[in-house]
């Protein structure tokens, strides 16, 4: 790392002339520590830490984060205004790549496992600003997440929304889950939670009927708008539990939606 390198060399530097140094009274450790501190303030690291939704995913599903940029010890980074996010395979070979705009320091993106691309498997997901690549690479975010195969998220759905509020912070919402074959997943507990900017602002829990049907009527704390929402249900079946995800952004937009989710 160049910033190590350089440290590295005062600290040698230092060691080996320090007799000299001090018979000569010219220069202090307090001048050194000093001036490697202005060299680190006019050449501050930045750093990226993606926050994900969840640990794991199948298939299928949208994988939801958040980036934070910072910089020097940790601060809000006002030095770059975009970051990218790559996403490699276990081989090494870049299957995808976006760039989002940064604003107060934070970014917040998605990325959906399309079928076509992505396959059972370990992937590497890389984040990193422009400014970043003057750094070496070790400042990079890095981090590896576990795909599972399409297979183990079989829970079918689908959703309507109703009875939105005129400020947003109330609808309802109705999921049928079926199964790959079109069976109701009858008398199947869920558990829900809805997301704005990574805060839960309501959650709850139910049972579907025998048609697999589970009415949710949503409420968030604080009066919070839910059009910038998303929506988590986690349904258990058989000891194995399965998340679904709904983008809220077109529930309040009119009085009756049906959508299938983005994941």
């Amino acid at each position: 790392m160049r910033l190590a390198r350089f440290l590295l060399s005062t600290l040698l530097c230092f060691s080996v002339f320090s007799s000299a140094l001090f018979a000569q009274d010219t220069v202090s450790l307090n001048t050194i520590i000093t001036k490697t501190a202005n060299f680190m303030q006019g050449h501050p690291v930045e750093k990226v830490y993606l926050h994900f939704d969840k640990p794991y995913y199948a298939v299928g599903d949208t994988i939801w984060f958040k980036a934070y940029v910072t910089a020097g010890l940790h601060e809000p980074s006002l030095l770059s205004k975009i970051v990218y996010v790559d996403v490699y395979t276990n081989r090494d070979s870049l299957i995808e790549s976006i760039k989002l705009p940064v604003i107060n320091s934070t970014a917040s993106g998605d990325i959906t496992l399309q079928p076509l691309v992505y396959r059972q498997g370990n992937y590497h997901f890389r984040a990193y600003t422009n400014y970043m690549r003057n750094y070496d690479p070790d400042y990079f975010f890095n981090k590896n997440i576990a795909i599972g195969d399409l297979i183990e998220n079989t829970v079918l759905t689908k959703i309507a929304f109703s009875g939105a509020t005129q400020d947003q912070s109330k609808a309802n919402a109705g999921i049928y889950y079926k199964d790959g074959n079109g069976v109701p997943y009858a008398n199947k507990k869920v558990s829900w939670h809805v997301e704005v900017d990574y805060e839960t602002v309501a959650k709850g829990k139910g049972t579907t009927d025998q048609n697999g049907f589970l009415p949710i009527n949503i409420s968030s704390k604080s009066g919070t708008a839910l059009a910038a929402g998303t929506l988590f249900t986690v349904i258990t079946n058989d000891k194995k539990s399965v998340t679904n995800t709904f983008s809220l952004r077109t529930a309040t937009a009119t009085p009756d939606v049906q959508f299938f989710p983005e994941g």
